[in-house]
């Protein structure tokens, strides 16, 4: 009985032992946003997406689709967030105006209303998609991204569509 019991008490303890094993998501970083991050320069861009279309169908050719991000300074002076491109999949873009001027350790947008719009869509494109977008600051630099296109469902229903104003 004794033995019986020795020989359980080691399989149990290598059983539990055993679930500390291997990398544990949580111990490992990992990126609480659906959106790309990227940063330069005390300049961090947070969880920038776009929405697709909804009922699964693709955005258009010549589509504009607004662009939805937070920017984080953490320099010591303000920036300005000069231009927004994504060359080759849109013609051309606007920045919301309380966007472009980045004041010196703020957050600007992460809100509702889209903080760009990109413009000129030269082909389908669709929910899943990633599409390379470089922001560029005065200061700080470029930050290249692959800024994914989600689904309009959950969350993101009760995002708002461009208004010119």
């Amino acid at each position: 009985m004794r033995m019986r019991l020795a020989c359980l008490t080691v399989a149990v303890a290598a059983l539990v032992s055993g679930c500390g094993l291997g990398a544990s998501v949580y111990s490992e970083p990992y990126d609480p946003t659906e959106g790309a991050n990227g940063e330069t320069n005390g300049i961090l861009l947070r969880n920038a997406f776009m929405i697709g279309a909804p009922g699964g169908r693709p955005l258009r050719q010549g589509e504009d689709v607004p662009l939805y991000f937070t920017v984080v300074s953490e320099r010591a002076t303000d920036d300005r967030l000069v231009e927004i491109g994504s060359p080759g999949l849109f013609d051309g873009a606007r920045v919301r105006g309380d966007v472009s001027v980045i004041p010196r350790q703020r957050r600007v947008g992460g809100t509702p209303e889209p903080q760009a719009l990109l413009t000129g869509l030269t082909r389908p494109l669709r929910s899943g998609e990633h599409v390379p977008v470089t922001f560029r600051f005065e200061r700080a630099g470029r930050i290249e991204v692959n800024v994914p296109v989600l689904p309009p469902s959950d969350w993101r229903a009760t995002f708002r569509p461009w208004q010119e104003g």
